[in-house]
Order: structure tokens, then C-alpha cells, then sequence
């Protein structure tokens, strides 16, 4: 088990080391200090920008899954929804029980976030889209 300085070394080298563009060796440390759960989220849309998408998943279900742990309201942490909707389109033709899950928590940000001006779901016309597909 790492101790909290090395966490903190870690977490400086990771980022320092993802300024600098040098993602592989990021994701090393990341994996090699027992992957940091606020780092899985820029690790999963690295690989969803390379097209590795079947990683990027196994790394937002892990940021979800974390955040579930820590607190019952994932929705009300920055940036929170977005992991939630790639889950619910990946898993739309693989499992729709969870495909479900996801997309409907993905929604339900808004009526967490319904007086703050700022807040938009980016994403909820496909949400809902692939909802009524899964209907079907």
C-alpha cells in the first residue's frame, strides 16, 4: 500500500507528465501506483481519443465506481456526467440494464443542477435517443 507521500509524488510526476504529452509513461505511474481514481478520468478520454474505447470504459466505470464509494452524489462533482453518458452508449447494443443505468443518472444531472445557470447536458438528445431505442 502506498503511502500518502507517495501518492503525492506520484500525482505530481503523473501531471507533469501529461503537460508535457507524455501520456504512456503517465498511465505507467498511474497503473504502477495503484491508479489514482481522479486521474481515471483523463487516462479513459485519452484512450477514447485514441479509439480505445473498450480501455476508456474500463476507466470511467472506475471513476464512477470510486466516486459511488466516497459519496452518493456523483452528479454534483465537476464534469461528473459526461464518463456516464460514454458508459450508457457504449453499453446500449452490449447490456442494456446497464446501458439504462447509466443513461437515466446521466439525466437525472439536470434536475440536481436545475438552478445553476451555467449547467447544460451537452449530450441529452443522444441520452435520450438511445433510451427510446433501448425501449424498443
Amino acid at each position: 500500500m502506498p503511502t500518502k507521500s507517495d501518492v503525492a509524488i506520484a500525482d505530481v510526476r503523473f501531471r507533469a507528465l501529461w503537460k508535457l504529452c507524455q501520456h504512456a509513461q503517465g498511465i505507467r505511474m498511474y497503473r504502477q501506483i495503484g491508479r489514482l481514481f481522479w486521474q481515471a478520468e483523463a487516462v479513459g478520454r485519452h484512450y477514447e481519443h485514441l479509439g480505445k474505447m473498450y480501455r476508456a470504459v474500463v476507466e470511467y466505470e472506475y471513476l464512477v465506481f470510486e466516486y459511488n464509494k466516497m459519496r452518493k452524489d456523483f452528479l454534483s462533482l465537476p464534469k461528473g456526467p459526461r464518463e456516464l453518458f460514454v458508459l450508457g452508449r457504449w453499453y446500449a447494443d452490449k447490456d442494456k440494464v446497464k446501458a439504462r443505468k447509466y443513461l437515466t443518472t446521466y439525466l437525472s444531472a439536470e434536475k440536481v443542477w436545475v438552478r445553476a445557470p451555467a449547467f447544460r447536458l451537452r449530450h441529452k438528445n443522444a441520452a435520450r435517443a438511445i433510451l427510446n431505442k433501448l425501449k424498443r
